[in-house]
């Protein structure tokens, strides 16, 4: 009778012990779980987790960021930045949270904001090299091409291993007009990282701008063997049969992308030139 009670009693610690182990127990073991499904691209899971964490701690300046992540991947961006914000409450001097917000200002079109952010990131951190890159990409969204280019080649002074940096960089001095030595910059972009689909879409736009159409529709398809649910290559692949004027190939690339994202306003716009031209 003795060993069937203590039989009962191991298996019933074995179990209790097992759930502990099972599921997080602080804040801090939320959060990295939430971090590990973030990384899976299990946004919606990992903001749960984040929940987790915030109940628990509410000053873990680290799920909060976290948590903005997981909803810029989803496109909820006005709820991003609240989750950066509220990171920023607990920690002035969190850069990380202050470099992601201004991404996704940029991504919302307030670029003013956007650069704010980046340049008082590097205000704190000159060695910040995210944010020279981040700074980067809103001049050039600002047609302020040359001090973009200044911008990636302060980046690749940290970090020469980016191809994200190189084909930037390159795409900044094709729009100074400058597309040899652009395309010097994006080769090797596309030599650091040959899966680099954003890589291959800068070096078809360069060469778009050169007049070089076929070899422009290869470079993006090339893009499309990586990243085939890419609205934004569809969409570029589109602009170079539509400057073409071959506007049926150009129509077929515009509807993919909106089939992908039926909301693409870039894909929209396209189409109406289209359909304005025939």
């Amino acid at each position: 009778m003795l060993f069937k009670i203590n039989i009962i009693f191991l298996t019933i610690l074995f179990l209790t012990l097992n759930v502990s182990f099972a599921f997080p127990q602080s804040a801090e073991e939320w959060d990295k779980k939430g971090l590990d499904l973030y990384n899976q691209g299990k946004y919606e899971e990992a903001i749960n987790c984040f929940d987790q964490a915030l109940t628990i701690n509410p000053e873990l300046v680290s799920a909060w960021n976290n948590m903005g992540n997981a909803y810029m991947k989803l496109d909820k961006y006005a709820n991003a930045i609240i989750f950066y914000e509220r990171a920023l409450e607990c920690d002035p001097a969190y850069l990380e949270a202050l470099n992601n917000k201004g991404i996704v200002l940029r991504l919302t079109g307030r670029l003013q904001e956007a650069l704010v952010c980046h340049c008082k990131v590097l205000e704190l951190d000159a060695t910040y090299v995210d944010a020279w890159y981040n700074r980067g990409n809103v001049l050039y969204d600002m047609d302020k091409f040359e001090e973009a280019a200044a911008c990636y080649t302060k980046a690749l002074e940290f970090d020469n291993t980016n191809s994200d940096y190189w084909y930037n960089k390159g795409l900044a001095i094709g729009s100074l007009g400058l597309y040899n030595d652009a395309l010097i910059y994006i080769n090797k972009a596309i030599e650091l990282d040959p899966k680099n689909p954003q890589a291959w879409v800068s070096r078809g736009c360069v060469l778009n701008r050169m007049g070089s159409y076929e070899e422009a529709i290869k470079c993006l398809d090339k893009a499309l063997e990586i990243s085939p649910q890419d609205k934004r290559i569809w969409n570029a692949r589109g602009v170079v049969f539509y400057e073409q004027k071959r506007y049926g190939e150009a129509m077929k690339c515009f509807d993919r992308a909106l089939e992908i994202d039926s909301d693409f306003k870039k894909a929209k716009e396209n189409k109406e030139k289209i359909l304005y031209n025939l």
